[in-house]
């Protein structure tokens, strides 16, 4: 079944030979809301997702299994600094 086209987004690019490897942490709930700003695209097993809550940044990124879906998130940044991990994940860069 194809998605409707406003849920697909960008696939994240080929991971590099030198691609920085992320920490990766379970969900606090440190905050109420949380905005999403952008995302990759629907139709792939991994999203990532840019984030803002609380004045900074940060990318989620959320594993879709058969039976479950497991969420993790990066370090909690400055808006810039999270734009620019988003940006590094998009290009392959950082996984």
């Amino acid at each position: 079944m194809a998605l409707p086209e406003e849920f697909h987004g960008p696939h994240p690019g080929t991971r590099r030979v030198n691609c920085e490897t992320l920490s990766w942490h379970q969900t606090n709930g440190r905050v109420d809301r949380i905005r999403i700003t952008a995302h990759t695209c629907e139709c792939l097993a991994t999203i990532f997702e840019l984030c803002h809550a609380g004045g900074l940044g940060f990318v989620r990124k959320t594993v879709r299994r058969e039976d479950q879906a497991v969420v993790r998130e990066s370090d909690w940044l400055n808006i810039p600094s999270a734009h620019g991990l988003f940006l590094r994940i998009l290009l392959g860069e950082a996984r």
